[in-house]
């Protein structure tokens, strides 16, 4: 699993999907169409444990405003490989002291 090339700590969780961009309109007489605008590829990644050089290479990618290259050789569709943008969804909590930066950390990539 890689970002932009660079190997990625495997992750405790792992959710890759197809989310759809559609518009449904409804009729007066109740008849509906829908038209599907879009369908993006999205992975969601968390770690229970992660080291501060971990959390910040993930840190950095979430920061810069352009796309990443997400790719997953052993994903449930095949090789799940797209462009999008890595956003935090779950920043967990520093602990003290301990050898870990981060008890949980999650972020999502979202096709663009």
């Amino acid at each position: 699993m890689t970002i932009d090339g660079n190997s990625i700590k495997d992750p405790s969780g792992l959710k890759e999907y197809y989310e759809y961009v559609r518009n449904d309109n409804v009729s007066l007489n109740g008849t509906m169409q829908r038209n599907q605008l879009a369908k993006k590829k999205v992975a969601e990644l968390s770690w229970n444990n992660i080291y501060p050089d971990e959390l910040a290479l993930l840190l950095a990618w979430a920061d810069d405003l352009n796309s990443h290259t997400y790719n997953n050789t052993q994903s449930k569709y095949g090789t799940w490989v797209f462009t999008g943008l890595v956003t935090i969804t779950d920043d967990g909590e520093y602990m003290q002291g301990g050898s870990y930066m981060q008890t949980t950390f999650a972020v999502k990539i979202r096709e663009v």
